[in-house]
């Protein structure tokens, strides 16, 4: 079956990086248009029919802000390529400037997803768990002087405070991920590749269910790999989670098993599966426009 079916990718990055197209899907080159992946929420668009998502990041009282109809997906909505490999090297802490021992909390999203309330939030944690250290994703050096001079204000050594550099390929990236004890997602903005790199690798990740589209996507992956323990109501019990799990080697350990287990045998981690399914949503949505009936909420 031919699908003549358009989609946009828009992206929050600046446009000189990534610009977006969306202003091709005006003229309507096709006579069904999606949203999907790329921006985490409504174009707000006419011109756009549906949008692709699940029943965590557009929840039935959010429906009513989308200009789209929604392709509900089971699970989640959220794609990952389950072919990634993860290099055999035999890292170890010390290669990444990290301390022999203590715990490693980890945030490998970009560094402008960090609000400051979030970024108070982390410090706090670092204040209460001995020993331990954050591991960022490296930046810009003006901002990796200003963040380390603000935790020092705070009274947080700044030397617990670890940048990680590039490496050559992912897959010694998501090797160099397995290092750290527990990844914290960034609030209100979540990660998304980031967040399904961090469990792939098998390293729990704890986050919150936000009130919006990009604020739970994370609650959406974590839900689909039935890992519900790692999300949170809000900030607060995401701190105290936190340093539950710090404290606590032996549920840690445990999560961590379970995340092992459903990268083998969740449904999330079944690409295949999942095309199949995001496939159906199209055979829907053609069938309506095939039959003259006005798009709708479809759920595979």
């Amino acid at each position: 079956m031919y699908f003549q079916l358009a989609f946009i990718m828009t992206f929050n990055q600046p446009t000189e990086y990534l610009p977006n197209r969306m202003q091709i899907l005006f003229y309507r080159p096709a006579p069904i248009q999606m949203s999907y992946l790329g921006f985490p929420g409504t174009t707000g668009a006419d011109f756009v029919d549906y949008i692709v998502g699940d029943k965590i990041v557009i929840p039935q009282e959010a429906v009513q802000f989308f200009s789209e109809k929604c392709i509900y997906l089971p699970g989640s909505y959220f794609v990952y390529d389950n072919r990634q490999k993860i290099a055999e090297n035999n890292y170890t802490r010390t290669d990444f400037d990290l301390p022999a021992t203590g715990f490693v909390f980890a945030s490998f999203c970009r560094t402008s997803k960090i609000e400051p309330d979030l970024f108070d939030t982390w410090l706090r944690i670092l204040a209460r768990v001995p020993d331990s250290v954050l591991w960022l994703a490296s930046t810009k050096n003006s901002f990796m002087e200003k963040i380390k001079l603000y935790a020092a204000r705070q009274g947080v050594a700044p030397e617990r405070i670890i940048f990680a550099g590039r490496l050559a390929t992912k897959e010694e990236h998501l090797a160099r991920v397995r290092l750290s004890d527990l990844a914290l997602d960034t609030i209100p903005y979540n990660g998304h590749t980031t967040t399904c790199d961090v469990l792939w690798a098998g390293v729990p990740v704890l986050t919150t269910l936000g009130t919006h589209f990009a604020s739970r996507v994370s609650a959406s992956i974590l839900s689909a790999l039935e890992i519900p323990e790692l999300i949170c109501e809000d900030l607060g019990k995401y701190e105290e989670q936190a340093l539950s799990l710090a404290a606590n080697p032996a549920m840690l350990k445990t999560i961590r098993a379970k995340i092992n287990n459903r990268r083998e045998n969740s449904s999330f981690f079944d690409t295949p599966l999942y095309v199949k399914n995001l496939e159906a949503g199209y055979r829907q949505a053609w069938n309506r426009y095939r039959e003259g009936r006005m798009p709708e909420n479809i759920e595979v």
